[in-house]
C-alpha cells in the first residue's frame, strides 16, 4: 500500500462547503488545571480546518456570536486559510463552546471527557443555531459548485444545500452525532453518498434507514477500528468489512480522531466530486479509509483535536504517516504549550461568568 500520493499537494485547489457544528474548544489538562488551549472545533469546524491544511478551499457555514469566543475561532480559521465568508456573527447569539478535560486514567493511560457547561457557574455553553434561508441562498449563489459538501447537523437549510450540491455533482458526506428527528435523518441519509457515524452513539441507525442502502456506510468502533460496507445500485445485503485501528503506543489525546479520519476520506475520495467516488473500486475505498485512520492515529500523539497542525508541516505529517504504516515508533512531538489563565478566559466567553462580574 502506497501513501505518498495521499498527502501530496493537490494539483489544483479543490473546494468543500460544510455546515454544522463549529465551536470554541477549550482544552484543560488535569496536570495544569488553571491553564488552557483555545482553538476552533466542532466536527464541521475541524473537518473544514483539516482540509484547508491539506490544501483545500473550505467554506464553513454557521452562526456565531459577537463575542470573544468567535474571535478566537475566526483567528484560528484565518491561520489555516479557511474561508469565513459564510460565518455570520450575531449579537444575540452566544458562540458554542466545549470544554475538554484531558487527564490520566487509573491505568496510567491518557483519557478525556467533554463538558458543555462552564466549570465555574454551570452555564450551558453549547447552543447550535440552524442557518437561515437567507444565508443558504447566499451560499448557493456565490459558491454554486464544489467537489464536496459535508454536514453534521440537519436543518431545512442544510438539506437544501445538500440537494443543490448533489445535483451539481458534489460528493455528499453526512456525519451525524445523534438522531433527533427520524424523518429528517432519513432525508439526510438519502442525500448522502457517504454516511459515517459512531457505533457507540448511533447504534440505532439500521432501524431508521430500513431497506435504504447508503452507497458507503462507515461505522467507527473506537479502539476496535471501523467497519464499512460499499453498496452498488440495488444492493441491500452487502456484508460489513472490518479495518483494525493503528496502534500508536503512548496516546496523548484521542479528541478529533474521527474528524481526521473523515478528512482523510474526503481528501482521497472527493477530488472529482461524486464522479471520483463512483469510479473508485473496493480496494481504493479500503485504502482511503486506512489513510483516514492513519491521520487520526498520528494526531492522537498530540494534545487537542488538531494538535499536529500547530507544530508540523504537511510534509512532516506525511513522514509521520509513513512511519506509522511501516510499524515504526512515531517520532513526532507530544506536547504543546498551554495558554493563559482559565479563569480569565471564562470571564470573557461565558455569559454566566461575565454577568456576575
Amino acid at each position: 500500500m502506497t501513501f505518498h500520493r495521499f498527502i501530496a499537494p493537490l494539483d489544483s485547489q479543490l473546494s468543500c462547503v460544510g455546515s454544522g457544528l463549529v465551536t470554541l474548544d477549550i482544552v484543560v489538562d488535569a496536570e495544569s488545571p488553571d491553564q488552557y488551549m483555545a482553538r476552533s472545533g466542532g466536527s464541521c469546524g475541524n473537518v473544514m480546518t483539516i482540509l484547508a491544511y491539506l490544501g483545500w478551499r473550505t467554506y464553513p457555514i454557521t452562526r456565531l456570536g459577537e463575542d470573544h469566543a468567535a474571535k478566537v475561532i475566526l483567528n484560528d480559521f484565518a491561520h489555516f486559510g479557511v474561508d469565513t465568508t459564510f460565518i455570520i456573527r450575531e449579537a444575540a447569539v452566544n458562540t458554542p463552546t466545549i470544554i475538554e478535560d484531558v487527564r490520566n486514567s487509573r491505568s496510567g493511560s491518557r483519557t478525556h471527557s467533554y463538558t458543555l457547561r462552564c466549570p465555574h457557574c454551570g452555564t450551558y455553553l453549547l447552543r447550535y443555531r440552524a442557518i437561515s434561508q437567507e444565508l443558504t441562498d447566499r451560499v448557493v449563489n456565490e459558491v454554486s459548485q464544489a467537489q464536496v459538501f459535508y454536514f453534521d447537523r440537519i436543518s431545512k437549510g442544510i438539506l437544501r444545500l445538500a440537494k443543490h450540491y448533489r445535483e451539481q455533482g458534489a460528493l455528499i458526506v453526512f456525519e451525524p452525532s445523534a438522531i433527533k428527528d427520524e424523518r429528517l435523518f432519513g432525508m439526510a441519509a438519502h442525500m448522502a453518498h457517504i454516511l459515517k457515524y459512531s457505533q457507540e452513539r448511533l447504534s440505532e441507525v439500521a432501524g431508521v434507514l430500513g431497506d435504504y442502502a447508503v452507497p458507503l456506510e462507515i461505522q467507527t468502533l473506537g479502539h476496535g477500528g471501523l467497519r464499512y460496507r460499499r453498496r452498488q445500485a440495488k444492493e441491500l445485503s452487502t456484508p460489513w468489512q472490518h479495518l483494525p485501528a493503528f496502534q500508536v503506543g503512548d496516546v496523548v489525546d484521542e479528541a478529533g480522531a474521527g474528524d481526521w479520519c473523515t478528512s482523510g476520506i474526503i481528501h482521497s475520495l472527493g477530488r472529482y466530486g461524486a464522479t471520483s467516488f463512483w469510479r473508485t473500486r473496493s480496494k481504493g475505498i479500503g485504502r482511503a479509509l486506512k489513510l483516514g485512520q492513519a491521520l487520526a492515529a498520528v494526531n492522537c500523539r498530540f494534545k487537542s483535536a488538531r494538535g499536529v497542525m500547530y507544530s508540523h508541516s504537511l510534509q512532516e505529517l506525511n513522514s509521520f504517516v509513513l512511519e506509522l504504516v511501516k510499524g515504526q515508533v512515531l517520532s513526532c512531538e507530544q506536547e504543546l504549550p498551554l495558554q493563559g489563565a482559565l479563569n480569565e478566559l471564562l470571564q470573557s466567553i461565558c455569559p454566566g461568568c461575565s454577568q456576575g462580574e
